[in-house]
């Protein structure tokens, strides 16, 4: 069985609440709010439970990206 397609936003940041901080702070500058870092906390804790159910290494296909190997 193929593993599922998931699409994941993440969680809300400094930015989302106040936008003009892109006018003043570099985007990887721009950190995730309290609430931002539950919801990612929440994505994983979903995503552990779905992908618990397919075999392998979750960071092979990275690892093949980076060294081609």
């Amino acid at each position: 069985m193929k593993p599922p397609i998931i699409l994941i936003r993440h969680g809300e940041s400094e930015g989302n609440v106040n936008p003009h901080l892109y006018s003043v702070v570099p985007d990887h500058r721009i950190s995730l709010t309290e609430l931002g870092f539950n919801q990612a906390k929440s994505a994983k804790d979903v995503l552990s439970r779905i992908l618990a159910n397919y075999p392998g290494d979750p960071h092979i296909y990275t690892r093949l990206i980076v060294t081609g190997k």
